[in-house]
């Protein structure tokens, strides 16, 4: 579970928009899931969001909130249907996500992240 990391542009929204209509904005591009989860930062947004009655479908997107553009996370790590709500709690919890997500220029730098259960994140360079 988890490891390389990739971070794909979605949407870019006005930066000026309220946070409601930036995520109404990415629930109509991802098909309309429901949001599990969301976590404000000053500079960023990250939300956890699930197809109804999909138990295993959960996607992770974040938004930068000074460029507007919403992001998709992903890993190589064979999930290929999406995560549950525990891979996401350990996500958060054991491998110090959170700690990325709220510094958004450490996504957009291009270093190839890498997230493992119980160790901070690592870029490979």
């Amino acid at each position: 579970m988890f490891g390389g990391m990739t971070i794909s542009p979605v949407l870019k929204i006005n930066p000026t928009d309220p946070l409601d209509a930036a995520v109404a904005a990415l629930l109509r591009v991802a098909e309309d899931p429901v949001i599990v989860k969301w976590i404000e930062f000053p500079n960023s947004l990250l939300v956890f969001a699930m197809v109804p009655d999909n138990s295993q479908s959960g996607a992770i997107y974040f938004l930068d909130r000074k460029s507007g553009v919403w992001y998709a996370i992903d890993f190589d790590d064979q999930e290929y249907g999406g995560y549950n709500l525990k891979q996401f709690e350990a996500l958060l919890q054991e491998c110090s996500f959170l700690s990325l997500i709220e510094r958004p220029c450490l996504l957009r730098s291009g270093l190839p992240w890498r997230l493992e259960l119980s160790k901070a994140p690592e870029a490979r360079v």
